[in-house]
């Protein structure tokens, strides 16, 4: 028995060592490759696919390769030349990330490790620069025994262009209807908006909130067992929370563990640095500039005053959220989105999704800006279009209200976008692919 014990660790080790000193070589071959050597370095790499190193293969391109493990990977904040993705990984595992693009150049990525006590899964965030809209990339998954882990294709976004396909999720909870995440990528939208309820933590009875571990759980699960998160090619994904990913039911700024929920939901979204054209604002709010319109990210909870209760300043996203929002409504040259966990107008609006007398406050506001305005909203039980009438903003505009990713999906196509004026086509489908409505609609201010 101590024989074979020691000769399991003799592999083990052997094992290890053949992939640092894989990772070692490939490390240099990557160097010159990238330094002028190119041939020397892809020559290098051709040696070490020959010696068994699969990673090795797959950064010479090679593509009928075993993957060691696939891992949840999301492609996040993405522009013509840059692009941001999440990784779950092993927490106690170090492993390396290259972008290959056509004809064999490759970039080593830098990722920064987010962890949470407890949990043997961790979250790298990357960032790719220098991409071309021209080019088909692959991010290269590297583990430490110096084997290839995972690869997923991706592209960078033409945003200049103002014309884009987007598809609008609330809710995706991992246990629902098997088939609905291919739908959604078989529509081959630019960008998905996941707007709200992203994940489904366990509750406490008592308290209606969730611990900052239970909301750590919820995103590995969830990562773990949709779709989403296994596609190839990768899609630019974007969010925005609700009360769910909050961490309490129906919660709003009292809530203890505000900043400790913020820093989770911005952990699985790789949403806390600018860009050229992404804006961080106040919690978990964002502005994105992109297919000539902008797209106002609004953080529903962190600031939103509680329910029930006839404050002299309540308000729905809060002090912060609406001077930060008047600010870049101020400076918008395009049309706005305005996007939210919870409906503005729709019909599932009451006194929790938003305060009506500061809606009737924040409407007054919003009227008095130059481009049009429409609106962009989560947490329907049912994909909605409600018509909001010139009486409100000064014009026609409308809500466009995502169900859950179970009910339905909502495709919005952005036909053309320019100064006072935007045209889209909507379209929502049930779970078995029909279609259930499409409409064509104009805003002009």
């Amino acid at each position: 028995m101590k024989s074979t014990l020691l000769f399991s660790t003799f592999l083990i080790l052997s094992a290890c060592a053949s992939g640092a000193k894989h990772l070692s070589s490939i490390d240099s071959s990557v160097s010159k490759i990238a330094s002028g050597s190119g041939e020397q370095g892809r020559v290098e790499l051709e040696q070490l696919c020959k010696a068994g190193s699969t990673a090795a293969c797959a950064l010479t391109g090679e593509r009928k390769i075993e993957l060691r493990k696939q891992l949840p990977i999301m492609q996040g904040v993405t522009s013509s030349t840059q692009s941001r993705f999440v990784v779950v990984v092993p927490r106690h595992e170090v492993l390396n990330y290259f972008v290959r693009a056509p004809g064999g150049t490759l970039v080593k990525l830098t990722s920064e490790r987010v962890e949470h006590a407890g949990f043997a899964s961790a979250v790298d965030q990357l960032e790719a620069f220098n991409l071309s809209t021209k080019m088909a990339y692959e991010l290269i998954v590297i583990g430490p025994d110096g084997l290839l882990w995972d690869r997923r294709s991706f592209r960078a976004l033409d945003t200049g262009r103002h014309r884009a396909r987007l598809a609008l999720v609330s809710g995706t909870d991992p246990l629902e209807k098997k088939g609905v995440w291919s739908q959604l990528l078989a529509q081959k939208p630019d960008v998905i908006f996941l707007l709200g309820d992203v994940v489904n933590p366990k509750r406490d009875s008592a308290t209606n909130s969730s611990t900052p571990s239970q909301i750590w759980d919820q995103y590995l699960e969830t990562w773990s067992k949709i779709d989403l998160f296994k596609a190839d090619p990768l899609v630019p994904t974007l969010a925005v929370w609700d009360d769910q990913d909050f961490g309490k039911l129906n919660g709003d700024r009292t809530f203890d563990l505000r900043d400790t929920s913020a820093k989770l939901f911005l952990s699985f979204f790789h949403q806390r640095k600018a860009t050229s054209e992404f804006t961080p604002g106040p919690g978990v709010s964002s502005w994105w500039n992109a297919f000539g319109a902008h797209f106002a990210f609004l953080d529903n909870r962190t600031f939103r005053s509680p329910n029930g209760l006839d404050l002299p300043d309540q308000t729905h996203f809060g002090a912060e959220g609406e001077s930060w929002l008047k600010e870049q409504l101020a400076t918008s040259r395009e049309p706005t989105f305005l996007i939210s966990g919870d409906p503005f107008f729709g019909s599932e609006n009451s006194f929790e999704a938003f305060h009506p007398k500061r809606l009737k406050t924040q409407v007054s506001e919003w009227s008095k800006f130059k481009e049009p305005i429409l609106f962009m909203s989560g947490n329907g039980k049912l994909s909605e279009i409600l018509k909001v009438p010139a009486a409100q903003l000064g014009y026609p505009t409308y809500e466009l209200t995502a169900s859950g990713i179970g009910t339905s999906l909502m495709i919005v196509e952005l036909i053309r976008s320019d100064r006072n004026f935007i045209q889209i086509d909507a379209q929502a489908f049930s779970p078995d692919r029909k279609q259930l409505y499409q409409k064509p609609l104009t805003v002009k201010h």
